[in-house]
């Protein structure tokens, strides 16, 4: 095929401001592309039973255990074509997914009885629960997180993605360069704290109480940006508006209609 000019779109945000509904609409419209579904909670079943009944061309992989984050990357290399797209819905998800399969792995126990095990060991008087080591921990965990991410970003790179995250509320944790990066937003994408480097496109979403879905742009790449759009249809208001304008209708087949 012709080079494709690839998407790389995040979108965050509180539980029912859309983010799933998001890219479902693209699926919708999209029908000569298929969707590739890593679907980390389980809630895709119950929204293609209902409003988006007899969507066909979405292949939903469950990912729970971090295994089955690879394996499903693995069938998407290996049967998914050129325009497709790869959807990691919530993305934040497999960065505790190999945390919790390390803490297994190196230590036996589930990572909830880990962290019992190293309270119960507290000295009286500290105040800072000491779990993972930087060196001899962290170090693999993040080797493992990356390898993963990079079969994601690079060895799919004919296909475009998608990803989901919940919002992570600003803490004293959070470096100032990533305050500067998501300034004017409540907080960040949750997950791995370098997560908002790996995509082009991240966008805020939410859903005042009694409101309507709003998206606000984070980053966009030479695009024009939002704030507080309203949104009905994300592919009505952003895909044709911004992707299908460029010439990079990822999947073509899309509806006109609307």
């Amino acid at each position: 095929m012709s080079e494709i000019m690839r998407e790389k779109i995040l979108v965050y945000g509180n539980a029912g401001s859309g983010k799933s509904y998001s890219w479902l609409t693209l699926a919708q419209r999209l029908k000569d592309a298929t969707f590739w579904v890593l679907d980390t909670d389980d809630a895709i079943p119950r929204m293609r039973a209902h409003e988006f009944d007899g969507l066909e061309n979405l292949v939903v992989m469950p990912c729970t255990r971090w295994e089955q984050y690879g394996e499903a990357l693995q069938r998407a290399r290996d049967e998914a074509k050129p325009g497709d797209w790869v959807v990691v819905d919530f993305i934040s998800s497999a960065w505790q997914a190999v945390q919790d399969y390390f803490v297994h792995e190196i230590f036996g126990v589930s990572s909830a009885e880990y962290f019992m095990r190293v309270r119960a060991e507290l000295k009286e008087g500290t105040k800072k629960l000491e779990t993972l080591s930087g060196w001899t921990d962290w170090v693999v965990i993040k080797k493992l997180y990356g390898e993963w991410l990079h079969t994601l970003k690079y060895e799919l790179a004919e296909q475009h993605l998608f990803a989901t995250s919940p919002l992570k509320l600003f803490g004293p944790e959070t470096p100032r360069e990533i305050r500067q990066t998501f300034a004017g937003m409540p907080g960040t994408p949750a997950g791995e704290k370098n997560l908002s480097y790996e995509f082009h496109t991240i966008l805020y979403l939410e859903k005042p109480a009694g409101g309507e879905w709003n998206m606000t742009t984070v980053k966009d790449r030479g695009r024009v940006e939002m704030d507080g759009q309203r949104v009905k249809n994300f592919y009505l208001q952003y895909y044709r508006k911004f992707v299908e304008k460029e010439g990079n209708g990822g999947g073509g087949g899309g509806d006109k209609s609307g």
